[in-house]
């Protein structure tokens, strides 16, 4: 129920930016994002997936492709392909994302580390996808301004 309601509430949000004009490129970025975690929790993980997207676009749009700031989403964004069983669709976004951490915060780095689990799931998924099954949650990872990266419900 409250992930119906969150869903609900970040709907209407969404909507409103989009239609008032008002909100910033980043809102609508955070809010997209925020909304396709709360569908991907009720289970419409494909709805889910093209919210990340859009988020995706807007946060490039605004820091550009290898910024830090892409990267919760990109992981989001590979975490509903992972729960689609989808290892293939998600690999690519889980390896620019560990690129541009270890570039820009180095290989040691915690939440760098927290990728490379995303990366390994992803990997034991492409080698084994009937023991990996579609999951909707994975390594923990760090938060963000987008709520958590891949989070699961």
């Amino acid at each position: 129920a409250r992930a119906q309601e969150a869903a609900a509430q970040a709907q209407e949000e969404l909507a409103a930016a989009q239609e008032a004009g008002r909100r910033t490129k980043e809102e609508l970025a955070i809010l997209s994002c925020n909304y396709g975690q709360a569908l991907k929790r009720l289970g419409d993980t494909s709805k889910g997936i093209a919210l990340y997207e859009r988020a995706l676009q807007l946060q490039e749009e605004l820091t550009g492709q290898h910024s830090l700031e892409v990267v919760p989403i990109l992981v989001n964004l590979a975490a509903a392909h992972l729960a689609l069983a989808s290892p293939a669709a998600a690999q690519p976004h889980i390896e620019r994302g560990l690129a541009i951490r270890t570039k820009e915060l180095g290989a040691d780095h915690q939440q760098t580390a927290a990728v490379k689990k995303w990366l390994d799931k992803c990997r034991a998924q492409l080698s084994n996808p009937t023991a990996a099954g579609a999951t909707a949650s994975g390594p923990a990872a760090t938060p963000n301004t987008r709520g958590s990266e891949g989070g699961g419900g």
